[in-house]
């Protein structure tokens, strides 16, 4: 069999009907995901927000202690102004908010959400970094 007359198979196989098994629901959701369901995931949603919160809180810290490792994000970085900083980070975090993610690759935004949580509290105290 020929890799040609596979893809041609995958093609014409039948589609399956809207009451074969991986289409039905349960009868007894009528389409909606069960309560338990529900609680798992509403659960599992704010586990994942404070985890988020926290890791973004200790980055935070992380560059309060050594302000020089903003220039871990971009060189520099540290020897700038908090208003520019600030305008720079949300700049970069345009871009990672507009790239694909995968496994891993929320690292990046939380590091910079973490400089911009540190520069805005830098910025408000009025000291500079």
């Amino acid at each position: 069999m020929t890799a040609r007359s596979i893809f041609d198979a995958l093609d014409n196989s039948p589609v399956p009907s809207p009451t074969s098994w991986p289409a039905r629901q349960s009868p007894l959701t009528h389409g909606r995901p069960s309560p338990a369901r529900e609680a798992a995931r509403s659960a599992l949603q704010a586990q994942a927000n404070r985890t988020t919160e926290a890791t973004i809180e200790t980055r935070a810290q992380y560059f309060a202690a050594d302000p020089k490792r903003l220039d871990l994000i971009e060189a520099g970085l540290s020897l700038w102004s908090p208003k520019m900083a600030k305008a720079r980070i949300a700049a970069l975090i345009d871009v990672e908010l507009g790239m694909r993610r995968r496994f891993g690759g929320e690292v990046p935004l939380m590091n910079l959400k973490g400089a911009a949580r540190f520069l805005e509290r830098f910025s408000s105290s009025g000291d500079a970094p």
